[in-house]
């Protein structure tokens, strides 16, 4: 967020309006989730086993994207140009 946004009434209402919403979801939520849990409990234990199975089957190999050396050594530097006068 820009620091000329603070001086912008409808900011401080829009980030009111989401901090109640965040509020009042969080409140609902966890009703619903206590009388859900039983359900899905058994369901979440089989899932996280078979998840182990088959991370410990493919050997613990995360997948990365393509790296990129940081270093910046492979930059090729710019000569100065001469200006033709002197």
């Amino acid at each position: 967020m820009q620091i000329r946004n603070w001086l912008n009434p409808n900011t401080h209402l829009r980030l009111a309006y989401r901090g109640i919403s965040i509020i009042l979801f969080v409140l609902l939520a966890v009703p619903l989730v206590t009388q859900v849990l039983p359900i899905l409990g058994p369901l979440l234990v089989v899932g996280s086993i078979a998840y182990y199975a088959y991370r410990r089957s493919a050997g613990w190999k995360r997948p990365h994207g393509e790296r990129r050396n940081a270093a910046g050594a492979e930059r090729t530097p710019i000569m100065p140009q001469d200006g033709g006068g002197a």
